[in-house]
């Protein structure tokens, strides 16, 4: 099955289209949106004359999670609601060959095939990889504008890391793929309050696969999990704007364990992006942008010894309770204290609920792993 999930702050217009889409191409799929206090109250009556389209409201959200201690976990109006479309999904017999593909509510369709381009578990195209762990930033192989793709580490914006990384071309299985966006890529919120034009063009056509040791962050605009990686995609609440950024780079590290490469590249969607405040955004990136570096080396550092999904990320979790454990900072005026440590304590909560809900663990064939130290 191939799940889309998505957020809404506004009536889903847009999945008109994506629906359009899947059913000309022939595609199995469902379309799971989850409501907050910012969607509109038409939101349950316009899905419900989706085909194949289940909107879950908050109502509909307690029902089925309020027994798990998650529930409490997760706030509201935030991305974090996602969250329980993830589960919703993987509670449905997940099995490795499901795709999840999440998207935000101003993703416009633009490349036709969007559920085809985004369920490619072996993606061919440039493959790079590094001895030691090297930060790389992909956009500069799709715009032609230097942009970078937010949480990208800003002490490893001058591309001395790239001189370290070996490309080849090749076939690689995905654990996850990154569709990219035209008009409005997504960048940090600072690149923003310095002037972003809203015109880029994607260049490229090729898939770029980050494989071992290669890092750059992913976000869930345009973003499929692959291979059972499903499992590993929860978003931690509590660390501002960083929630996936901080959730990509965790599923980079299991994926390099199990030698799953991440790719970027189609299908591309058009960002017509929501207003922002890009200042408040700032407040809500900078502790994150303070912490990737630190996130980063403590996840590759270390010996992960595991050979399912689940148990890769269990111990993920308790190595960063004990690694990543430091006083709340403030978040200015999104009143909720920032604070990296939740990262370990979410995991725990996100496990407990695959568990309780009867997700079963995907083990995987550790082929090759050079991160033993």
């Amino acid at each position: 099955m191939n799940y889309l999930v998505t957020t809404t702050i506004n009536i889903p217009i847009a999945l008109k289209r994506y629906i359009k889409d899947f059913e000309k191409y022939g595609r199995d799929y469902e379309v799971v949106v989850v409501g907050d206090k910012k969607s509109p109250s038409g939101t349950k009556k316009y899905c419900a004359d989706l085909p194949r389209t289940v909107y879950l409201d908050i109502n509909d959200q307690k029902k089925m999670f309020r027994h798990l201690p998650i529930y409490e976990y997760i706030p509201f109006n935030s991305i974090g609601r996602r969250n329980f479309g993830y589960l919703y999904c993987l509670a449905k017999q997940y099995a490795r060959d499901d795709v999840i593909i999440t998207i935000d509510d101003d993703n416009l369709l633009k490349q036709e095939d969007f559920i085809g381009h985004h369920s490619v578990k072996a993606a061919y195209g440039e493959v790079l990889k590094a001895r030691e762990p090297a930060w790389y930033n992909v956009l500069k192989k799709f715009y032609r504008e230097r942009v970078f793709f937010r949480g990208f580490s800003p002490w490893h914006r001058d591309d001395k890391d790239a001189e370290r990384v070996k490309v080849s071309q090749g076939t690689k299985e995905i654990a996850i793929n990154q569709g990219l966006w035209e008009e409005n890529p997504d960048v940090d919120a600072l690149d923003r309050l310095i002037g972003l034009r809203g015109d880029y063009l994607v260049r490229r056509k090729q898939s770029i696969i980050l494989a071992e040791n290669v890092i750059c962050p992913c976000d869930t605009q345009n973003t499929s999990y692959l291979n059972g990686f499903g499992l590993t995609a929860f978003l931690c609440p509590y660390v501002g704007r960083y929630d996936d950024i901080f959730s990509s780079l965790i599923t980079k590290r299991i994926a390099d364990h199990f030698n799953f490469g991440v790719s970027y590249g189609a299908p591309v969607v058009r960002q017509k992006r929501n207003p922002h405040n890009n200042f408040n955004d700032f407040l809500l990136e900078i502790h994150g942008m303070a912490m990737v570096d630190k996130l980063v080396g403590v996840l590759w550092a270390m010996n992960i010894k595991a050979d399912g999904l689940m148990q890769a990320l269990a111990q993920v979790g308790h190595e960063l309770r004990h690694a990543m454990s430091f006083p709340a900072l403030p978040m200015g005026r999104a009143k909720r204290d920032w604070d990296v440590s939740q990262i370990g304590t979410g995991i725990g909560l996100w496990l407990d609920a695959l568990e309780k809900l009867g997700v079963e663990e995907i083990r995987l064939n550790n082929r090759h792993n050079s991160q033993r130290r």
